[in-house]
């Protein structure tokens, strides 16, 4: 969720500020720009979309990814693909075919979103990005095997030593053939043209290559004092997790109290049901190996060249029909643009469908032309040695389903996007504001009680048996603060451990806390984890699977009442995968009695350490 104004001076947004801030202070800044930060400085309500009074108020995030095919887009490809200058009327105009408008979006008011003035964010990744590359050369080598935050590059040997676990080798070999002041993976002409098309009114705030993998993330100038970059990161799943011409870039930015993380990929190639499982494999390796940025935002977005192909196979199981027999069908589909059809056959649907990836994402049901593979001129012109398939793709999630989710307004391909065998694809999304919290003075103490939990079908990470699984609960708030500390130093805020069982319950069980509501601060955004632990005392207690609950949501809906009641039914997320299920109740009542800096005398989670026997 958005803050409650994403550009406005109650996150301390000012000209001096402004002026102090590095990230912003070599950047020319047009009229437009100042006259709207000033007005920001005099209206606590001022929001990004102040073109219209009448507008609904909210950040606007555009995402762009192509795979360039190891060719340097031209400007009119670039121009095809990429808002110029973040204009969203050059994205959201009544041009838009109505296939690339969202269902239930009116392309006549586009949902009452702001289409004057510049986007508030900008994220695009880019696969395949070295131009000329290839494995056989210096500059495939390098895109091979480099990992690099492109900010703290200094010469191409450190780049090398980015990668963590680099093959040594391999490391010297490279070095002594490329050098050691080499464009890493030669992609500088390509920032300069899209960030010269992005235009100077934007902040890049992250850059990140990874081999042939480009991302780059531009914020508005006028948010960036507000605004701020985390777990900038990167994982491989190349061969033997080293090579780096397929992984994945992650990243999380924070706009006022917002979180939103962007996760740009590249997955394994080629047709069938082997590839198929790999690329799911994939998409769990990368997001377990940048420590799962899906879970700590409000809302996030996955992209890129997914390379999700059609198939003809009813299941994952197969069996699989000759790939010639699939392409011949492919063909006659594509010609007779049946999308209803080609959804049918979409694996990225079935993979969604039966929750072996990203559980909780959704993407725009296929309504458009493939996007691979393509001949290298403008329009949609296929090479069938391929079989056509919908490869390039964005998906996106809110945390919580409510009125402030993430709402996609627009989702197509690029035909004149000339110069690669992929069409790019582009979404634009829209994150309102939240409404005004009014925390009443009186109720500045929430007590918070979990109880009757039940878990069903746990399924660990490498233990075939599932009943053999010995589990807790543990409950942790974010932020911290927010929770009133009691005297008692005893084990606090998780369950007892269950033994022996994959379907554990907890009917008698409680975890209380008192949570201080009495700052906006720290409530907007806050998040309640309940994590499900394996008991392990020889080699650690590990993760099965985490539940989030928007803590500020269950806030808000509480405000209003003096005691509020709820029931969970939720799934345990690991890797973007489902692994479990949990069930519990809420029951919530407020402190009228206590102050904040009045400690509480009672504990509060406290456990007992025996152990149950399921």
């Amino acid at each position: 969720m958005p803050a409650e104004s994403p550009g406005n001076n109650t996150h301390g947004h000012d000209g001096d500020k402004r002026r102090r801030d590095r990230r912003t202070s070599s950047l020319p800044r047009s009229r437009n720009i100042s006259r709207q930060s000033k007005n920001a400085k005099n209206n606590k309500n001022a929001t990004a979309t102040t073109s219209s009074s009448s507008c609904r108020r909210g950040l606007r995030i555009f995402i762009g990814s192509a795979n360039l095919g190891n060719a340097l887009p031209d400007p009119d490809s670039l121009s095809a693909w990429l808002p110029h200058h973040g204009k969203i009327h050059h994205v959201l105009n009544p041009n838009v075919k109505s296939s690339s408008v969202v269902e239930g979006v009116s392309k006549e008011s586009w949902n009452n979103v702001d289409i004057h003035g510049k986007i508030e964010v900008i994220a695009v990744g880019m696969q395949e990005s070295v131009a000329g590359s290839n494995p056989l050369t210096a500059t495939g080598l390098t895109a091979l095997f480099t990992g690099t935050n492109i900010k703290e590059r200094k010469s191409f040997t450190n780049a090398l030593g980015d990668l963590g676990k680099p093959i040594d080798a391999a490391r010297t070999k490279v070095t002594e053939m490329i050098g050691t002041q080499a464009e890493v993976g030669g992609t500088k002409k390509l920032k300069e043209r899209v960030t010269s098309h992005v235009g100077e009114d934007y902040t890049m705030m992250a850059e990140y290559q990874q081999g042939e993998m480009v991302f780059y993330l531009f914020v508005r100038n006028d948010l960036t004092s507000i605004s701020s970059v985390t777990g900038l990161q990167a994982h491989n799943c190349g061969i033997g997790s080293v090579m780096a011409n397929k992984g994945g870039i992650a990243t999380i930015l924070t706009v006022g109290t917002t979180r939103l993380s962007f996760l740009s990929l590249h997955l394994a190639a080629g047709h069938g049901l082997k590839h198929y499982e790999e690329r799911n494999s994939n998409m769990g390796e990368i997001i377990r190996g940048t420590h799962d940025p899906t879970l700590s935002v409000h809302h996030a977005f996955v992209f890129g060249d997914l390379n999700y192909r059609f198939s003809l196979a009813p299941s994952s199981t197969g069996p699989e029909p000759p790939e010639e027999d699939t392409r011949l069908v492919c063909q006659t589909i594509v010609d007779a643009e049946d999308w209803a059809t080609m959804n049918k056959h979409d694996e990225l649907g079935r993979a969604l469908r039966e929750k072996k990836i990203l559980v909780g994402f959704q993407t725009h049901p296929i309504r458009t032309c493939p996007t691979y593979r393509c001949e290298r001129k403008q329009g949609v012109h296929y090479d069938y040695e391929r079989i056509p398939s919908h490869t390039d793709r964005i998906l996106w999630k809110s945390v919580e389903e409510t009125p402030r989710s993430v709402e996609a307004l627009l989702y197509e391909p690029i035909p004149d996007f000339s110069t690669s065998d992929h069409k790019p694809v582009r979404g634009v999304f829209f994150l309102p504001n939240r409404p005004s919290l009014r925390l009443n003075p009186e109720k500045t103490i929430l007590n918070l009680t979990l109880k009757g939990f039940k878990c069903t079908n746990l399924r660990p990470a490498s233990n075939p048996l599932h009943s053999d699984v010995d589990t807790y609960l543990d409950f942790q708030l974010q932020p911290s603060i927010l929770e009133l500390k009691s005297n008692n130093k005893q084990r606090r805020g998780r369950t007892y451990t269950i033994n022996s069982t994959d379907n554990p319950s907890w009917p008698k069980e409680d975890v209380k806390f008192q949570i201080d509501v009495s700052s906006k601060k720290e409530i907007h955004g806050a998040y309640l984890y309940i994590k499900c632990m394996n008991d392990n005392a020889v080699l650690g207690d590990s993760l099965l699977g985490t539940v989030v609950l928007d803590l500020e949501h269950i806030i808000r809906r509480s405000l209003g009442v003096i005691e509020w009641k709820d029931d969970v039914e939720r799934h345990f997320l690991r890797s973007g995968k489902d692994v479990g299920k949990l069930f519990c109740g809420i029951d919530i009542n407020w402190d009228k009695n206590r102050r904040p800096h009045q400690q509480p005398t009672r504990a509060r989670g406290v456990r007992s350490k025996s152990r149950v026997k399921a």
